[in-house]
């Protein structure tokens, strides 16, 4: 049984932004993000909605994200084609030489999609997937 909740209009925001924008966010990506970094209060309110069953917290292996502050290759159309293959394997060299470790994660629920609009994209199956996924959030708390 969930627990009754208030949602405000920072939470909403965060929940509609994991059921339609990205799969999870980081404890950190969320406190820098609506909390300005305070991770005591940031902890405390996403524990309140795990509770009343929006959110999901999970522990996965990651490695840490990467600063993303210039692009490794710029194109337009007309150019000539990169070539992807060698723009490949710069991006996994980099990223393999940094070891993985446990990362908080949180994830919306069924229940909030239900809420929300947009989806529950669920647990991770991959276990690439979480540091694929903490990317796609930085990218868009980058652009956002």
């Amino acid at each position: 049984m969930s627990t009754q909740i208030t949602i405000t209009s920072r939470d909403e925001e965060i929940l509609r932004t994991l059921t339609t924008k990205v799969r999870l966010f980081s404890l950190r990506q969320i406190a820098n993000l609506w909390w300005n970094g305070d991770l005591a209060n940031t902890r405390r309110r996403l524990r309140q909605l795990a509770e009343a069953e929006l959110l999901l917290s999970a522990k996965v292996m990651a490695r840490p994200i990467l600063q993303l502050e210039t692009p490794i290759v710029n194109w337009k159309p007309g150019d000539i084609s990169p070539d992807c293959g060698k723009i490949a394997n710069i991006c996994q060299s980099r990223i393999r030489r940094i070891p993985v470790r446990t990362t908080g994660v949180f994830i919306a629920t069924v229940r909030t999609a239900r809420l929300f609009g947009g989806r529950c994209r669920g647990e991770l199956t991959h276990p690439a997937q979480a540091t694929h996924d903490l990317g796609v959030a930085a990218v868009w708390i980058r652009l956002s």
